[in-house]
């Protein structure tokens, strides 16, 4: 006689937790997930509250909306058809990648800021969290990469104090500091991803233009961080410059093949360059060594100075960076090329056509001369100079719009005007940033540090507000993620 198997009692109690776990785990999970992704956008009013500034504040004027309308135009032209890429080309509807980190959306950021856009703002951010890595970026030119890449995210993180933006500076900043630290001088190309670097093709030996570029965003961090890697980085470059008795450091360093140094060509454009870094940098933080390499500037720039004072207008841009930083460079014929510089700045047409009275340039938005009227507009309160900004900018935008973005002019050898099909980046990163720096005040703009691409690398106002609204959480091993004021 077969036994009867025993009734088994359902535990419901059991049910009940499994089913509950089940349930609630996915979302436990996803929640703890959340809570450690970067601080996202959906409360942006609280997030464009700016430091120290008044941005949501920005009297209605004309002005203002022709600004807004130019930087609403542009960047959402870029972002609909090419934003994973550098720049746009409005005419032939082509994406071109000229830099290789977004150049266009990440040089907005400033503008957009400044300007209480706030729709276009969380656009571009949002689309930086999902895809702004270091690893992702490939080669680059190093120039371009700390001008208009690394300061653009420092200018950002002083607006918004969004930490994301700093960390994303100092990982990528110190990735290319351990590929300088390969070589005795910077090379001109470094592949962020994996960590090599390249000459340039045309040049035996290495161009003094390639190795100045990062020292005013490196001084920039120093300033934030407080960590010293950046300082004793810029000073290393530095110390490995000659130090011969004046020496005319274009003549030893850019020496292209089969050309002896002493026949080189003299201070141009390119090597002006190299001066206007070490100054931006003096100024964050005078040091011996950069010092030593801007007393050597005055002999240089007498030599050539009456043939084509225009070519120092960067360096004079860098010399009114340095008002009210640490120490200012102070650049020889300060009162003569100032009176120039005024005096070209008359010619709308010559500033937005053709970009220079004694040779052609063509026009890629670049603000250099905006932000020397800029300096003097808010330190000696010359109102027909701001308005002279505004006209400039006022001029590009009716002259050089094209289907709701906009174009450059470039020059044939006939010297006629042709349309560059390419809407720059600097159309956001620089030209309308100005005035959307000359809108928040005097204040505000006398307090500015640009770098080359006219991105914020120093503000003292901001700096001062970081340091009293963040908790200081320092590590003590100085290392990615060091913060502010440690």
């Amino acid at each position: 006689m077969g036994s009867k198997k025993p009734n088994k009692k359902i535990d419901f109690l059991a049910i009940i937790r499994y089913l509950l776990f089940s349930l609630l785990f996915p979302v436990i999970t996803s929640l703890v997930l959340v809570r450690n992704l970067p601080r996202t956008y959906s409360s942006l009013n609280a997030r464009l509250k700016p430091i120290g500034i008044k941005v949501n504040s920005l009297p209605n004027s004309s002005n203002l909306e022709m600004l807004k309308d130019m930087a609403k135009k542009s960047f959402n032209k870029m972002f609909s058809n090419c934003k994973s890429h550098d720049e746009i080309m409005p005419i032939s509807g082509r994406c071109i990648d000229s830099f290789g980190f977004h150049a266009t959306i990440v040089e907005s950021l400033e503008t957009l800021f400044l300007l209480g856009m706030k729709e276009e703002y969380q656009t571009a951010v949002e689309f930086l969290y999902a895809n702004l890595k270091c690893d992702r970026i490939e080669w680059v030119n190093r120039r371009e990469f700390f001008s208009r890449f690394i300061g653009s995210l420092i200018g950002t993180y002083l607006l918004s104090s969004d930490s994301f933006f700093l960390n994303i500076a100092e990982r990528c900043a110190q990735v290319s500091m351990r590929i300088d630290s390969l070589t005795k001088y910077p090379r001109p190309y470094h592949n962020i991803r994996n960590g090599s670097s390249k000459e340039r093709m045309w040049i035996n030996g290495t161009a003094l233009q390639d190795i100045s570029p990062g020292m005013p965003e490196l001084m920039s961090l120093y300033h934030i961080t407080n960590n010293a890697i950046y300082m004793d980085h810029v000073r290393r470059i530095l110390k490995s410059l000659p130090r011969t008795k004046n020496v005319f450091y274009h003549s030893v360093l850019t020496i292209p093949r089969g050309l002896n140094g002493t026949t080189m060509r003299r201070m141009d454009g390119f090597t002006v360059g190299f001066y206007r870094n070490v100054a931006i940098a003096h100024g964050l933080c005078p040091l011996e060594e950069s010092g030593f390499v801007l007393n050597k500037t005055e002999p240089l720039i007498q030599i050539i100075y009456d043939e084509n004072p225009e070519i120092f207008y960067p360096l004079f841009e860098a010399s009114l960076n340095s008002i009210g930083t640490k120490e200012q460079f102070v650049f020889p014929y300060l009162e003569r090329l100032l009176n120039e510089a005024l005096d070209n700045s008359k010619d709308l047409e010559i500033m937005v056509k053709k970009g220079s009275k004694t040779r052609v340039s063509g026009f890629r938005y670049d603000a250099t001369l905006l932000r020397i009227m800029l300096f003097m507009s808010s330190n000696n309160r010359r109102e027909s100079l701001k308005q002279r900004v505004f006209d400039s900018i006022n001029m590009s935008y009716s002259s050089l719009s094209y289907n709701d973005s906009f174009v450059g002019l470039k020059h044939s050898n006939s010297g006629e005007n042709k349309i560059d099909d390419v809407q720059h980046s600097s159309i956001l990163g620089q030209w309308v940033k100005v005035g959307a720096v000359l809108l928040n005040g005097n204040e505000f703009s006398k307090n500015c540090v640009f770098n080359e691409r006219g991105h914020i690398l120093y503000n003292k106002m901001l700096l001062e507000n970081i340091q009293h609204h963040i908790p200081n959480r320092c590590s003590r091993n100085g290392t990615i993620g060091h913060n502010v004021f440690c």
